[in-house]
């Protein structure tokens, strides 16, 4: 399947004909686990001050369902869509859905076996929404490590131990 992105919209046409659309990620609403955001978080700030976010605080962001889809994130949406494709029929609004993405600080994925893990375990994870675009070399990393217990060279940036070296932005 194909999709487009675009300000304020993203869609694709699904297998069954139907269509997902979503903002595009515009003004976006970020959950930060307090002990995390407070142990890491204040590296970041710079970054978050030139480039600001919703952010949430929350105790312990693992206890927590989907959050509720926002209506007015979605009618900006649909609204949009409708303004780029003025010919196409009208749209009829079949379920909405909204969910928590798995994200570092630096929104770069951890992908390690080292880095002060306990043998054997492999981590790879924080996304950032973009795991589709990386699945490829990033199951490929995380399967080699799995495999070595290793760390090739090409997943030093993915390291886990980055976190507590400097600042990031």
């Amino acid at each position: 399947a194909v999709g487009v992105w675009a300000p304020r919209c993203s869609f694709r046409k699904r297998v069954d004909g139907t269509m997902t659309i979503a903002d595009g990620g515009y003004a976006e609403e970020h959950d930060f686990e307090a002990y995390a955001s407070t142990r890491f978080g204040w590296k970041y700030t710079p970054g978050y001050l030139k480039n600001p976010v919703k952010v949430n605080l929350v105790h312990d962001i693992t206890h927590r369902r989907d959050p509720n889809p926002n209506p007015r994130r979605i009618d900006q949406a649909v609204a949009t869509f409708e303004r780029m494709f003025p010919s196409a029929p009208p749209l009829r609004i079949k379920e909405t859905w909204a969910g928590h993405i798995d994200m570092t600080p630096d929104m770069v994925p951890v992908i390690d076996c080292e880095g002060g893990l306990p043998a054997g375990l492999v981590v790879s994870s924080g996304f950032s929404g973009h795991g589709l675009g990386i699945a490829p070399a990033a199951g490929r990393l995380t399967a080699d490590m799995a495999a070595t217990g290793k760390r090739p060279e090409e997943a030093h940036v993915f390291r886990l131990d980055r976190f507590g070296e400097r600042l990031f932005f």
